[in-house]
């Protein structure tokens, strides 16, 4: 079982992972899950549906592994270091009538996260991507934009049957659907 900052535990269960938290509990059906990480600063990530979840973990039961069909990786001990260099940090200045206060801003709320990287996919403007495809897309612009030199070479030769335009229309509607993150970026 792990444990979060906000004292949610996760396990895994025969049918997926399991959330609880004092106010609920879910369940993430391991069919519905695209990739699931722990990172080196112990964050776990788990894209599940296009969806981006991320939980900062703080604890295993007896440092175990967190095991699963996605294959395993170990809680590490970042974490301690750090608890341990803030504990030094705070007994050090204890007592000598300063004021001392911590922010941390480490943790992103679920509005400030990033889109989740998508391999083969290029992160681009979702603004300027939509415009392209909108006002140029018949021509290939949006596809030179986002990196797809070939696509927008076959937009450019066939451009006079209009049927890139098409196509591109169709594509600006699906990227204006795309949640984009908080840059205003999405995978392309």
């Amino acid at each position: 079982m792990l444990t979060t900052d906000r004292g949610q535990e996760i396990s895994i269960i025969d049918k997926g992972i399991q959330i609880n938290s004092p106010e609920s509990t879910q369940v993430i059906n391991f069919a519905d899950i695209d990739t699931l990480t722990i990172n080196e600063d112990n964050v776990l990530q788990i894209s599940a549906s296009g969806v981006v979840m991320q939980y900062q973990l703080v604890n295993t039961d007896n440092n175990q592994e967190f095991i699963n069909q996605f294959g395993i990786a170990k809680l590490n001990a970042t974490n301690k270091a750090k608890e341990e260099k803030a504990r030094a940090e705070e007994e050090k200045n204890k007592g000598n009538g300063n004021i001392n206060i911590h922010i941390d801003n480490s943790s992103k709320g679920p509005q400030q996260q990033a889109a989740a990287y998508v391999p083969g996919k290029k992160r681009v403007s979702k603004l300027t991507y939509v415009l392209l495809a909108f006002f140029l897309g018949g021509l290939g612009a949006h596809k030179f934009y986002s990196g797809k030199t070939l696509m927008g070479v076959l937009y450019l030769v066939f451009c006079w049957t209009s049927i890139p335009a098409l196509i591109a229309l169709v594509e600006g509607i699906i990227a204006i659907t795309k949640k984009a993150d908080a840059d205003g970026c999405i995978y392309m």
